[in-house]
């Protein structure tokens, strides 16, 4: 505020001149009051309107962090069945190993006995002969 406004001078300075006695006077100081009450209400009005604005503006960006936390929270409950469909499917794999390991060592078997197949095929015929299947005949037949 203006030094004219503050004080005990500041009504001579709203006066403008006009003697205290004279009947308009009075017209004039509710015509000052009255422009500075509509500047301080339209100074007012548009802080309201710009705060009404900024207070649209935050509840546009809370509505649309709400809907990314909805999304989120969705994709987390999304991921945790996921998991849990895969330790799911990890623990009933718990065999594999054991199970490799099984078929490893009979394909080791395997090609043990295609490597040496004449000792095994050997080893057959004179345990068929000991148990009285084959004829002594037949099995140097078969070696010969």
């Amino acid at each position: 505020m203006s030094e004219a406004y503050v004080g005990p001078d500041r009504r001579a300075a709203e006066h403008n001149g006009c003697s205290p006695d004279h009947p308009k006077c009075d017209d004039h100081l509710h015509r000052i009051v009255n422009d500075k009450m509509h500047a301080c209400k339209s100074e007012l009005s548009q802080d309201i309107h710009l705060i009404r604005e900024d207070i649209s503006k935050i509840e546009a960006k809370q509505d649309t962090l709400t809907t990314d936390v909805h999304k989120l929270s969705v994709s987390v409950r999304d991921i945790a069945t996921n998991s849990a469909s895969i330790a799911e499917s990890l623990s009933s794999m718990n065999g594999m190993f054991d199970t490799y390991k099984s078929l490893v060592g009979v394909n080791k078997i395997f090609a043990w006995v295609r490597e040496n197949i004449i000792t095994v095929a050997l080893i057959a015929a004179i345990f068929m002969w000991l148990s009285g299947k084959i004829d002594l005949s037949v099995l140097l037949g078969w070696v010969v």
